[in-house]
């Protein structure tokens, strides 16, 4: 740990002492550090990110042709379009990538991107601004064989992009649709994926029964599943579930108000590989509840039962 410090310290002064110089390179793109190992070389831009020293100006010793992921997660924010330039121009093996709350990129830029690198299969867009049907349809077009697609609080894409997700993106294993107020049931019922292991529909108000049970059914590897705030779920899509998956690891029913307690029993009764539960506000956790998960799920690492008012 000590060397790697060492080398991230020398490595932010060499870069730091090339900027300020009185006669500084040509050009940036002469020095990548891409080549390093990749704990290494994503420890150093997590140190530039946290700093404030990823700029345009940076951003090209941290970026080559062999470069394979990246995350600017939320810390992107001294960035352009003049750098997700570069990259699309660049890192045409690129295979995942984290945009998590960077708002500084415009929606063309973003089209560049997903037309220019067709390699990518992992992609998380939660919370990025910017992000229109254009983009994800250049982004499903260029890259098909995508495995992880997170747009998380993409509230604003329509429903025919979202449709378009759902029946195109045929290998997904991981795909959040959390926020995506309009993801409606019909879109649900459309997933063509069969191999999904990670699944996130809360807040989707529309979602119904009929839907998830499609998708639990097509989907029987499923490990986690998040259902926070659908409160449009009833008792059968619970059921499907005890029927149809058994890996299942996480699941999230926070406010999931319309469960019966019977029908929670049965769950939980169902799945003894259970490692994390959330239940805040699932209005009939009740000491039954909690007895029958206490009895199946003894590989319990967490549980979430804030607000449980049932509970004695």
């Amino acid at each position: 740990h000590e060397m790697v410090a060492t080398l991230v310290k020398i490595i932010i002064t060499f870069i730091g002492q090339q900027l300020t110089s009185p006669s500084p390179p040509n050009s940036l793109t002469s020095l990548s550090f891409s080549f390093l190992p990749d704990p290494l070389f994503q420890k150093l831009l997590r140190h530039c990110l946290l700093r404030h020293s990823l700029t345009d100006a940076t951003f090209p010793y941290f970026i080559g042709p062999s470069l394979e992921s990246l995350s600017l997660s939320e810390l992107g924010t001294n960035l352009s379009d003049l750098s997700l330039e570069l990259l699309s121009a660049t890192c045409t093996s690129l295979e995942s990538l984290n945009l998590t709350k960077c708002h500084s990129f415009s929606s063309s830029a973003l089209l560049r991107l997903f037309t220019e690198v067709k390699t990518f299969r992992h992609v998380t867009l939660a919370k990025c601004s910017n992000v229109t049907d254009e983009v994800i349809k250049a982004l499903i077009d260029n890259n098909s064989s995508l495995i992880s697609l997170d747009l998380t609080r993409q509230s604003l894409l329509s429903t025919s992009c979202l449709l378009l997700i759902a029946q195109k993106l045929t290998h997904l294993e991981n795909l959040s649709f959390f926020g995506c107020d309009q993801l409606t049931n019909d879109i649900v019922i459309s997933l063509a994926s069969t191999s999904l292991e990670s699944l996130s529909l809360a807040r989707c108000s529309k979602l119904r029964d009929s839907g998830l049970c499609h998708v639990i059914k097509q989907n029987t590897n499923l490990q986690s599943l998040n259902l926070g705030r659908c409160r449009g779920l009833k008792d059968d899509s619970v059921l499907a579930l005890t029927s149809s998956v058994i890996n299942l690891t996480h699941l999230d029913l926070s406010s999931c108000t319309s469960l019966s307690v019977s029908a929670l029993i049965k769950l939980f009764a169902g799945f003894p590989k259970l490692l994390i539960i959330y239940l805040p506000y699932c209005e009939n956790v009740t000491d039954a509840v909690v007895n029958q998960i206490a009895l199946t799920c003894r590989q319990l690492r967490k549980i979430y039962l804030s607000r449980q008012l049932k509970l004695t």
